[in-house]
């Protein structure tokens, strides 16, 4: 990011994972590292769906759980994170990329949107789902002028 994202639209995105605890401090060194050292902040927030299996690979390490106890704080992590980044994104350069298939974070992002005042079509502001997922969810997002990307995994699934 610091090479790339030079001018106010960012070209690399980091990926944050908020079903991991750390997800919040994740993202406040990523903000931090952009304001000191003055590049666009490009953040792509997902919820995550390994919460089972880290949570199995950690017990069998004898390690703590890296992920949040419940679906429900998971989902106040993303809901939260998102709401930060959107007001970050409204005011400084940036953006903000929200990967997700649960409809109420976009209900929820989209209100957000209205109160802030963002614009729906604004780079600035992204929606994405994995194809097929929710497209009532994309489809929604989309007919409000939104900006929506469904990807398709591609390759072998070991």
């Amino acid at each position: 990011m610091r090479e790339f994202n030079r001018s106010e639209q960012p070209i690399v995105y980091n990926t944050i994972q908020t079903y991991l605890r750390d997800a919040k401090e994740r993202m406040a060194n990523v903000v931090e590292a952009a304001e000191e050292e003055g590049f666009s902040l490009g953040v792509k927030l997902v919820r995550g769906v390994y919460l089972t299996r880290k949570t199995q690979l950690a017990s069998s390490m004898g390690a703590p759980s890296p992920v949040h106890g419940s679906i429900q704080e998971t989902q106040e992590c993303f809901d939260s994170c998102a709401s930060f980044m959107m007001e970050r994104v409204g005011r400084k350069p940036g953006a903000v990329f929200l990967a997700t298939h649960n409809v109420h974070s976009g209900q929820v992002a989209a209100m957000k949107e209205e109160e802030l005042r963002i614009g729906k079509d604004d780079q600035k502001l992204q929606f994405a789902q994995l194809i097929g997922m929710v497209d009532g969810l994309s489809l929604g997002l989309k007919n409000v002028g939104f900006q929506v990307s469904e990807y398709l995994p591609f390759g072998p699934v070991e």
